[in-house]
Order: C-alpha cells, then structure tokens, then sequence
C-alpha cells in the first residue's frame, strides 16, 4: 500500500519498510498502555482519538512537498 501511494506521488519517496514499521509502532502503544499501564488508561484518551492522530501526524510527516 505504502510503495504505491509513493508510485502516485501521494507520499514522498521513502523506504516503505521503515514507515510500516514505524506506523505499527505509533499504534501499539495505545493497546498495551491499556494492558501495562493504568496511567495510560486514566488519561482518557480513546482508541480512535489516538489513531487519528497517529495517522494525521505519519501522512503529514510523509507528506510529499509542494
């Protein structure tokens, strides 16, 4: 998916196993900070609030420039 958003110039071009890797990464913490720590859980914030971000801040961050 990545390599061909690249191929469509909709993300800039950038070793795509790195940024699935990375993207996985900014996900995980949310489902297990649930799991391991309690804080996480007590700050309210709610799994979709946190993929929106995480999704907002890795297509800006891909963003090709204009």
């Amino acid at each position: 998916y990545l390599s061909r958003q690249v191929e469509l110039g909709r993300l800039r071009p950038h070793d795509v196993r790195s940024s699935a890797r990375a993207f996985v990464g900014m996900l995980v913490p949310q489902a297990a900070g649930r799991i391991f720590l309690p804080a996480l859980r007590e700050d309210g914030l709610t799994d979709k609030e946190h993929i929106d971000t995480a999704v907002g801040i890795f297509l800006e961050g891909l963003r090709p420039e204009r």
